[in-house]
């Protein structure tokens, strides 16, 4: 059977969200919490996680395409995190 658009999004940000917990470890049970059915072994077809991602990124659309990096200059939450302290968390050396 082929995976739904849904599936492979979710499959995808799954990768996203274990990527986050691994460089920011003290988010893990909150993201768990949210994410416990994205992140288990079996492909997800709830398509919560895409409309929560779409409405949260929907303003920002154009900077994203764009690569504007004054999205690191907003208080854009994601994650309980802003970009801005996701990119000095990970660009800081």
């Amino acid at each position: 059977m082929e995976k739904t658009n849904i599936e492979y999004f979710n499959e995808q940000f799954s990768h996203f969200v274990k990527n986050i917990i691994e460089v920011f470890p003290e988010l893990r049970d909150s993201l768990f919490e949210y994410y416990e059915e994205l992140l288990g072994d079996k492909l997800c077809g709830n398509d919560k996680y895409v409309k929560r991602f779409s409405s949260k990124m929907k303003e920002h659309k154009e900077r994203i395409v764009r690569r504007d990096a004054v999205l690191f200059d907003n208080s854009i939450c994601i994650f309980l995190l802003t970009f801005l302290s996701m990119y000095k968390t990970l660009y800081s050396f």
